[in-house]
């Protein structure tokens, strides 16, 4: 992920960003042991399906042993797993980041985010709330 302060340009490394990013896990993970077990129970087929249908497609695309490795454990919690896997994901999206501070004496005057995409894919993106297509084809969100 890039932070850019300033029009100063920084990278965040992939260690602190794995720390950003489980931080974040870690509060979602409080927030569901704090849940009922009924309600946690009612998740763990949601958490099952979107397991499969990822496990699907990995199958698909690269193969049995690589699909196997998206099933959790033997009675483990398939939210649980769902969550670390998708951790890994985000941390690959973070490439595309790029996070904009400005500053006004010490304070913090506007701060955007913008996320890359691949490449073009065609027509223009409608523009919703405060999410709008940039010249470069990459979305922005202000």
């Amino acid at each position: 992920m890039k932070v850019l302060i300033n029009n100063e340009e920084y990278d965040l490394p992939k260690e602190e960003e794995l720390i950003l990013l489980k931080a974040i896990q870690q509060v979602m993970m409080s927030e569901y042991d704090k849940l009922d077990g009924k309600w946690r129970l009612m998740g763990k087929p949601v958490s099952r399906e979107v397991l499969r249908q990822m496990e699907v497609k990995t199958r698909e695309k690269h193969g049995n042993e690589k699909a196997l490795m998206l099933r959790p454990e033997k009675r483990a919690d398939p939210t649980i797993h769902l969550s670390n896997i998708m951790l890994g994901i985000l941390q690959e999206a973070l490439k595309h980041v790029t996070l904009t501070i400005a500053t006004e004496h010490h304070t913090i005057a506007s701060l955007s985010i913008s996320i890359k995409g691949k490449s073009p894919a065609g027509g223009p993106m409608d523009t919703h709330g405060d999410i709008r297509m940039r010249q470069d084809y990459s979305t922005e969100i202000s």
